[in-house]
Protein backbone atom coordinates (compact mmCIF):
# COMPACT_ATOMS: atom_id res chain seq x y z
CA UNK A 1 0.00 0.00 0.00
CA UNK A 2 1.48 3.57 -1.01
CA UNK A 3 1.46 6.03 1.91
CA UNK A 4 1.62 9.96 0.73
CA UNK A 5 4.93 10.83 2.23
CA UNK A 6 3.23 14.01 3.76
CA UNK A 7 0.69 11.10 5.40
CA UNK A 8 3.63 9.02 6.61
CA UNK A 9 5.56 12.01 7.98
CA UNK A 10 2.07 13.32 10.05
CA UNK A 11 1.66 9.83 11.41
CA UNK A 12 5.48 9.98 12.95
CA UNK A 13 5.54 13.35 14.16
CA UNK A 14 3.24 14.33 18.11
CA UNK A 15 4.53 18.21 17.06
CA UNK A 16 2.49 17.99 14.05
CA UNK A 17 -0.64 16.05 15.03
CA UNK A 18 -0.86 18.91 17.43
CA UNK A 19 -0.16 21.57 15.69
CA UNK A 20 -2.77 20.16 12.84
CA UNK A 21 -5.46 20.03 15.72
CA UNK A 22 -4.76 23.05 17.14
CA UNK A 23 -4.80 24.81 13.99
CA UNK A 24 -8.74 23.53 13.49
CA UNK A 25 -9.26 23.94 17.12
CA UNK A 26 -8.40 27.98 17.01
CA UNK A 27 -11.00 27.99 13.66
CA UNK A 28 -13.75 26.28 15.32
CA UNK A 29 -13.03 29.10 18.26
CA UNK A 30 -13.04 31.83 15.74
CA UNK A 31 -15.99 30.99 13.87
CA UNK A 32 -17.57 30.02 17.35
CA UNK A 33 -17.19 34.11 18.62
CA UNK A 34 -18.06 35.80 15.48
CA UNK A 35 -21.03 33.77 14.65
CA UNK A 36 -24.80 33.56 16.50
CA UNK A 37 -24.10 30.11 17.05
CA UNK A 38 -25.40 30.03 20.72
CA UNK A 39 -28.58 31.67 19.41
CA UNK A 40 -29.09 29.18 16.27
CA UNK A 41 -28.58 26.27 19.06
CA UNK A 42 -31.30 27.30 20.97
CA UNK A 43 -33.78 27.95 18.04
CA UNK A 44 -32.82 24.13 17.10
CA UNK A 45 -33.25 23.37 20.66
CA UNK A 46 -36.50 24.68 20.45
CA UNK A 47 -37.09 23.57 16.72
CA UNK A 48 -36.41 19.73 17.98
CA UNK A 49 -38.61 19.91 20.78
CA UNK A 50 -41.56 20.88 18.49
CA UNK A 51 -41.87 24.77 18.10
CA UNK A 52 -42.48 26.29 14.57
CA UNK A 53 -39.90 27.30 12.04
CA UNK A 54 -41.42 31.10 12.22
CA UNK A 55 -41.28 31.22 15.75
CA UNK A 56 -37.59 30.95 15.80
CA UNK A 57 -36.73 34.30 14.36
CA UNK A 58 -32.84 33.57 14.36
CA UNK A 59 -33.02 30.27 12.38
CA UNK A 60 -36.08 30.94 10.17
CA UNK A 61 -33.86 34.06 8.98
CA UNK A 62 -31.02 31.82 8.19
CA UNK A 63 -33.39 29.58 6.31
CA UNK A 64 -35.39 32.21 3.99
CA UNK A 65 -32.76 35.27 3.93
CA UNK A 66 -30.41 34.93 1.11
CA UNK A 67 -28.04 37.57 2.63
CA UNK A 68 -28.31 35.94 6.29
CA UNK A 69 -27.71 32.10 4.95
CA UNK A 70 -24.35 33.19 3.12
CA UNK A 71 -22.97 35.11 5.71
CA UNK A 72 -23.29 32.15 8.00
CA UNK A 73 -21.75 30.28 5.98
CA UNK A 74 -18.90 32.71 4.34
CA UNK A 75 -18.34 33.09 8.04
CA UNK A 76 -17.68 29.18 8.69
CA UNK A 77 -15.39 29.00 5.33
CA UNK A 78 -13.55 31.31 5.69
CA UNK A 79 -12.88 30.21 9.01
CA UNK A 80 -11.59 26.45 7.94
CA UNK A 81 -10.27 27.40 4.37
CA UNK A 82 -7.88 29.71 5.78
CA UNK A 83 -7.09 26.95 8.66
CA UNK A 84 -6.39 24.26 6.00
CA UNK A 85 -4.41 26.14 3.98
CA UNK A 86 -1.78 26.40 6.26
CA UNK A 87 -2.35 22.78 7.56
CA UNK A 88 -3.51 20.68 4.46
CA UNK A 89 -3.94 17.53 6.41
CA UNK A 90 -6.04 18.88 9.21
CA UNK A 91 -9.66 17.56 9.44
CA UNK A 92 -12.26 19.80 9.89
CA UNK A 93 -14.25 19.08 13.29
CA UNK A 94 -17.51 18.15 11.84
CA UNK A 95 -19.15 15.15 10.86
CA UNK A 96 -19.01 14.91 7.07
CA UNK A 97 -19.78 12.17 4.16
CA UNK A 98 -19.67 12.61 0.10
CA UNK A 99 -20.45 10.62 -3.05
CA UNK A 100 -20.21 10.76 -7.19
CA UNK A 101 -21.17 14.46 -7.24
CA UNK A 102 -22.57 15.16 -3.39
CA UNK A 103 -21.27 16.04 -0.18
CA UNK A 104 -22.90 16.97 2.94
CA UNK A 105 -21.06 18.48 6.52
CA UNK A 106 -23.15 18.52 9.46
CA UNK A 107 -22.61 22.00 10.99
CA UNK A 108 -25.27 21.19 14.39
CA UNK A 109 -27.80 18.45 15.25
CA UNK A 110 -29.92 18.45 18.69
CA UNK A 111 -32.44 15.75 18.75
CA UNK A 112 -34.10 15.17 15.12
CA UNK A 113 -33.25 17.99 13.63
CA UNK A 114 -29.66 18.98 11.87
CA UNK A 115 -28.20 21.76 10.55
CA UNK A 116 -26.18 20.90 7.19
CA UNK A 117 -23.95 22.42 4.46
CA UNK A 118 -24.79 20.56 1.28
CA UNK A 119 -22.57 20.77 -2.19
CA UNK A 120 -23.76 19.36 -4.94
CA UNK A 121 -20.99 18.48 -8.28
CA UNK A 122 -22.62 19.36 -12.21
CA UNK A 123 -24.99 17.05 -12.86
CA UNK A 124 -27.54 15.77 -16.21
CA UNK A 125 -29.35 12.77 -15.63
CA UNK A 126 -30.11 10.62 -18.95
CA UNK A 127 -33.48 10.27 -18.16
CA UNK A 128 -36.44 11.54 -16.12
CA UNK A 129 -36.72 10.15 -12.94
CA UNK A 130 -39.44 7.39 -12.61
CA UNK A 131 -39.36 6.61 -8.70
CA UNK A 132 -40.15 9.29 -5.55
CA UNK A 133 -39.22 8.87 -2.22
CA UNK A 134 -41.67 10.17 0.32
CA UNK A 135 -39.78 10.49 4.06
CA UNK A 136 -41.13 11.36 7.41
CA UNK A 137 -39.09 14.54 7.81
CA UNK A 138 -39.40 17.87 7.52
CA UNK A 139 -36.98 19.47 5.45
CA UNK A 140 -36.16 23.37 4.60
CA UNK A 141 -33.21 24.70 2.06
CA UNK A 142 -31.67 27.33 0.95
CA UNK A 143 -29.88 27.69 -2.34
CA UNK A 144 -26.34 30.13 -1.62
CA UNK A 145 -25.29 29.90 -5.35
CA UNK A 146 -25.81 28.50 -8.87
CA UNK A 147 -29.00 27.00 -10.55
CA UNK A 148 -30.40 23.53 -10.67
CA UNK A 149 -33.66 22.27 -12.81
CA UNK A 150 -35.77 19.36 -11.27
CA UNK A 151 -38.85 18.26 -10.19
CA UNK A 152 -41.19 18.83 -7.21
CA UNK A 153 -43.44 16.17 -6.31
CA UNK A 154 -46.96 16.27 -3.84
CA UNK A 155 -48.41 12.97 -2.60
CA UNK A 156 -52.48 13.76 -2.47
CA UNK A 157 -54.82 12.11 0.10
CA UNK A 158 -55.85 9.48 -2.43
CA UNK A 159 -52.35 8.67 -2.58
CA UNK A 160 -52.21 10.09 -5.87
CA UNK A 161 -48.57 11.76 -7.15
CA UNK A 162 -48.77 15.05 -8.73
CA UNK A 163 -45.11 16.34 -10.16
CA UNK A 164 -44.42 19.91 -11.30
CA UNK A 165 -40.93 20.81 -12.96
CA UNK A 166 -39.12 23.30 -11.22
CA UNK A 167 -36.22 25.38 -11.52
CA UNK A 168 -34.33 26.91 -8.09
CA UNK A 169 -31.78 29.76 -8.56
CA UNK A 170 -29.62 31.56 -5.80
CA UNK A 171 -31.49 32.50 -3.08
CA UNK A 172 -34.44 30.02 -3.42
CA UNK A 173 -35.84 27.92 -0.87
CA UNK A 174 -37.58 24.90 -1.04
CA UNK A 175 -39.65 23.53 1.74
CA UNK A 176 -40.79 19.96 1.81
CA UNK A 177 -43.36 18.70 4.41
CA UNK A 178 -43.02 15.39 5.84
CA UNK A 179 -44.49 12.20 3.94
CA UNK A 180 -46.32 13.86 1.36
CA UNK A 181 -43.89 16.66 -0.80
CA UNK A 182 -40.57 15.83 -2.22
CA UNK A 183 -38.07 17.55 -4.60
CA UNK A 184 -36.03 15.89 -6.66
CA UNK A 185 -32.44 17.60 -8.43
CA UNK A 186 -32.26 16.65 -12.45
CA UNK A 187 -29.96 18.96 -13.83
CA UNK A 188 -27.10 20.69 -12.28
CA UNK A 189 -25.36 23.67 -14.19
CA UNK A 190 -22.63 24.27 -12.34
CA UNK A 191 -21.70 23.19 -8.22
CA UNK A 192 -24.19 24.13 -6.02
CA UNK A 193 -23.99 25.11 -2.30
CA UNK A 194 -27.43 25.13 -0.16
CA UNK A 195 -27.98 25.17 3.55
CA UNK A 196 -30.37 22.46 4.30
CA UNK A 197 -32.67 22.00 7.92
CA UNK A 198 -33.98 18.56 8.86
CA UNK A 199 -36.56 17.67 11.39
CA UNK A 200 -37.25 13.99 11.85
CA UNK A 201 -39.73 12.76 14.80
CA UNK A 202 -38.39 10.06 17.42
CA UNK A 203 -40.36 7.20 15.70
CA UNK A 204 -40.79 8.16 12.10
CA UNK A 205 -43.05 6.58 9.71
CA UNK A 206 -42.06 4.22 7.11
CA UNK A 207 -40.94 5.77 3.98
CA UNK A 208 -43.28 4.74 1.19
CA UNK A 209 -41.48 5.14 -2.61
CA UNK A 210 -44.37 5.71 -5.73
CA UNK A 211 -43.77 5.05 -9.28
CA UNK A 212 -44.51 8.30 -11.09
CA UNK A 213 -46.31 6.79 -14.25
CA UNK A 214 -49.12 5.50 -12.23
CA UNK A 215 -48.72 6.54 -8.57
CA UNK A 216 -48.50 3.14 -7.65
CA UNK A 217 -46.98 2.01 -3.95
CA UNK A 218 -44.33 -0.12 -4.67
CA UNK A 219 -41.74 -0.51 -1.45
CA UNK A 220 -42.33 0.88 1.72
CA UNK A 221 -39.29 0.61 4.40
CA UNK A 222 -38.73 1.56 7.96
CA UNK A 223 -37.64 5.29 8.36
CA UNK A 224 -36.05 4.64 12.10
CA UNK A 225 -32.60 4.65 11.99
CA UNK A 226 -32.90 1.92 15.16
CA UNK A 227 -34.95 -0.37 13.10
CA UNK A 228 -32.68 -0.91 10.99
CA UNK A 229 -30.12 -1.79 12.88
CA UNK A 230 -32.55 -4.11 14.32
CA UNK A 231 -32.88 -6.06 11.33
CA UNK A 232 -29.30 -6.37 10.14
CA UNK A 233 -29.11 -7.62 14.18
CA UNK A 234 -31.85 -10.01 13.48
CA UNK A 235 -30.02 -11.44 10.06
CA UNK A 236 -26.75 -11.45 11.34
CA UNK A 237 -28.53 -13.82 14.22
CA UNK A 238 -30.74 -16.07 11.83
CA UNK A 239 -27.35 -16.46 9.37
CA UNK A 240 -25.25 -17.90 12.48
CA UNK A 241 -28.07 -20.51 12.56
CA UNK A 242 -28.20 -20.35 16.47
CA UNK A 243 -30.82 -22.20 17.99
CA UNK A 244 -30.62 -20.35 21.17
CA UNK A 245 -31.38 -17.36 19.40
CA UNK A 246 -35.10 -18.51 18.59
CA UNK A 247 -36.73 -17.63 21.95
CA UNK A 248 -35.48 -13.87 21.72
CA UNK A 249 -36.38 -13.59 18.39
CA UNK A 250 -39.86 -14.67 18.89
CA UNK A 251 -40.30 -12.08 21.81
CA UNK A 252 -39.12 -9.01 19.78
CA UNK A 253 -41.51 -10.18 17.13
CA UNK A 254 -44.43 -10.26 19.17
CA UNK A 255 -43.55 -6.62 20.83
CA UNK A 256 -46.07 -4.23 19.70
CA UNK A 257 -43.45 -1.03 20.94
CA UNK A 258 -40.91 -2.47 18.40
CA UNK A 259 -40.74 -1.36 14.40
CA UNK A 260 -43.22 -3.25 12.55
CA UNK A 261 -40.60 -4.24 9.17
CA UNK A 262 -38.12 -5.07 12.23
CA UNK A 263 -40.80 -7.34 14.09
CA UNK A 264 -41.62 -8.97 10.66
CA UNK A 265 -37.61 -9.78 9.64
CA UNK A 266 -37.56 -11.67 12.81
CA UNK A 267 -40.95 -13.63 11.88
CA UNK A 268 -38.55 -14.79 8.77
CA UNK A 269 -35.65 -15.85 10.64
CA UNK A 270 -37.39 -17.38 12.81
CA UNK A 271 -38.95 -19.06 10.09
CA UNK A 272 -35.41 -20.29 8.63
CA UNK A 273 -33.99 -21.48 11.90
CA UNK A 274 -36.94 -23.27 13.01
CA UNK A 275 -40.66 -24.04 10.57
CA UNK A 276 -42.26 -25.75 14.17
CA UNK A 277 -41.91 -22.58 15.61
CA UNK A 278 -41.93 -20.23 12.94
CA UNK A 279 -45.29 -21.57 12.37
CA UNK A 280 -46.08 -21.17 15.87
CA UNK A 281 -45.53 -17.59 15.90
CA UNK A 282 -47.37 -17.03 12.81
CA UNK A 283 -50.45 -18.40 14.52
CA UNK A 284 -49.68 -16.55 17.76
CA UNK A 285 -49.38 -12.80 15.78
CA UNK A 286 -52.68 -14.03 13.53
CA UNK A 287 -54.89 -13.97 16.63
CA UNK A 288 -53.63 -10.58 18.05
CA UNK A 289 -57.20 -8.49 17.35
CA UNK A 290 -54.93 -5.48 17.96
CA UNK A 291 -51.64 -6.76 16.05
CA UNK A 292 -50.85 -5.00 12.57
CA UNK A 293 -49.04 -8.08 11.56
CA UNK A 294 -52.21 -10.23 12.59
CA UNK A 295 -53.09 -10.63 8.80
CA UNK A 296 -50.02 -11.08 7.22
CA UNK A 297 -48.96 -13.11 9.51
CA UNK A 298 -52.14 -15.65 8.91
CA UNK A 299 -52.43 -14.91 5.41
CA UNK A 300 -48.32 -16.00 5.04
CA UNK A 301 -49.02 -19.21 7.36
CA UNK A 302 -52.42 -20.54 5.11
CA UNK A 303 -49.65 -19.89 2.09
CA UNK A 304 -47.57 -22.37 4.01
CA UNK A 305 -49.47 -24.55 4.91
CA UNK A 306 -50.96 -24.96 1.50
CA UNK A 307 -47.78 -25.03 -0.45
CA UNK A 308 -45.89 -27.35 1.95
CA UNK A 309 -48.51 -29.62 4.15
CA UNK A 310 -45.78 -31.77 5.65
CA UNK A 311 -45.65 -28.32 7.87
CA UNK A 312 -49.11 -29.46 9.12
CA UNK A 313 -47.80 -32.89 10.48
CA UNK A 314 -45.86 -32.94 14.18
CA UNK A 315 -42.14 -33.55 13.70
CA UNK A 316 -40.47 -36.14 15.53
CA UNK A 317 -37.46 -35.68 17.84
CA UNK A 318 -34.05 -37.19 16.91
CA UNK A 319 -33.67 -40.63 18.85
Amino acid sequence: MHVHHAIAALRADPVLQRRRDAAMSRALTDWLRREPVDLLEDCIARFAAGADLASQRELAMLMRDHRAAKTFVDGFLTAFIAALRQETLGEVPFRHSSSAGYSRLLLMQRAGVSLTLCAYEPLKCAREPELVQFADCERHEILLNGRVRGVFHRRLRNDQVVSEAREWGQGDTIHCQPRCESRQFIEVGHSVLLLQLTRAPAHPEPTLVYRLTDSALIQQSSGDKRASEHVMALGVLGALGHKEAIAPMCAFATDLVRDMDARWEAVRQVLALDSGHGLTLLADLSQRSDDPLALPAGKLRQDLLKSYPALSQPQKEPA
